[in-house]
């Protein structure tokens, strides 16, 4: 009897034990995203979560993230753009309706936005920059103006 109850108390303990979580994929860590609609799925992503750090590096030009764009004296510029962005782009839902080739190589993408009752349609150019990755070059801000908060 004593040998049965021991056995399902190591049972149970194994059970319920802690599995450690699996660590970040490489492509995580990593600026940019591998395909357009990636590329605007981390940078709504990062608008959503209110994370400038994952914006920096989701927002960029064919030279790469945004945050390697900036000199030291620029920071506080680019950090007052992500502000910005973050209170613009945070939707409460989206969803990629179409994407098209546009010139130079580069991806437009159109997404559904909404926030509260008001739903905005902006259009995403994406580009392809160094190691293949994408970035956000352009994100319509003109089309998002009435999403931001005040």
């Amino acid at each position: 009897m004593k040998r049965t109850i021991l056995l399902v108390l190591a049972i149970a303990a194994c059970r319920s034990a802690s599995t450690p979580s699996p660590a970040p994929s490489a492509a995580a860590n990593l600026p940019g995203a591998a395909a357009p609609r990636q590329a605007v799925e981390r940078f709504l992503g990062a608008a959503k979560n209110q994370d400038l750090q994952e914006l920096a590096i989701a927002w960029g030009t064919a030279k790469g993230p945004a945050r390697d764009q900036f000199g030291e004296s620029e920071r506080a510029q680019l950090e007052k753009r992500l502000i910005v962005m973050l209170g613009c782009y945070d939707s409460e839902k989206h969803r990629i309706l179409d994407e098209i080739p546009a010139d130079d190589g580069k991806r437009v993408l159109r997404v559904e936005m909404t926030k509260g009752a008001v739903t905005k349609t902006p259009r995403f150019t994406t580009v392809k920059g160094p190691s293949d990755r994408w970035y956000v070059e352009d994100a319509d801000f003109a089309a998002v103006t009435a999403l931001c908060k005040r």
